[in-house]
């Protein structure tokens, strides 16, 4: 993000999917983990990033591979998809945002559990 005086700041987005599934999991402790996620995004050592990537660019890679889809992931994503069904989206809306969300839309054989629901 960008301020006022131009320079940028990182923070988590809290709009995520991901973040609200946790946020709204638990609404006791969906301010603790706002406060967390608040934290984690100041302590972000921005500076030392971009020292590490103007002296060896090469070495940062921007994305990484997820690996293979687990039980964890297929669990979230299910859990995901059917938070946005229940807020009133219908499932080839659903579908699309949850494959257009980071990390699921790296698993496009997620489609068979939702398809299986």
């Amino acid at each position: 993000m960008e301020d006022r005086e131009g320079n940028f700041n990182y923070t988590i987005n809290e709009e995520h999917p991901l973040v609200q599934h946790f946020v709204q999991k638990d609404k006791q402790s969906s301010k603790d983990l706002t406060y967390l996620l608040r934290q984690v995004s100041a302590a972000v050592p921005v500076e030392l990033i971009i020292q590490n990537h103007s002296e060896a660019a090469s070495k940062h890679e921007l994305r990484t591979q997820y690996g293979e889809l687990d039980k964890q992931t297929i669990e979230l994503a299910l859990a995901i998809y059917k938070g946005l069904l229940s807020a009133g989206m219908t499932s080839e809306q659903a579908e699309k945002g949850l494959f257009n969300t980071q990390p699921f839309s790296e698993y496009p054989e997620l489609i068979s559990y939702i398809q299986s629901l």
